[in-house]
């Protein structure tokens, strides 16, 4: 019985390890990944910066006309 038990609560630790060393090596490789995306993006050239910088404010443009439309039709209900 003793035996039982300790060979129970020798696994739960190996378990436990195993998941632990897991967590470990996914938040290292979020740390390279970041790491990467901050490299690559420092890289970026200037001419990619503004052709996205037009891109987000006509998407937010197309937000806000979209919002605009919806309160309209609202009130005409």
């Amino acid at each position: 019985m003793h035996r039982q038990k300790h060979l129970r609560r020798k696994q739960i630790r190996k378990i436990k390890g195993d998941k632990e060393k897991k967590e470990r090596i996914t938040a290292e490789e979020g740390r390279d990944r970041k790491k990467e995306i901050r490299n690559q993006s420092e890289c970026v050239p200037i001419e990619e910066d503004e052709e996205e910088e037009e891109e987000e404010e006509e998407e937010e443009e197309k937000k806000e006309e979209e919002k605009e439309e919806e309160e309209v039709s609202n009130e005409a209900r």
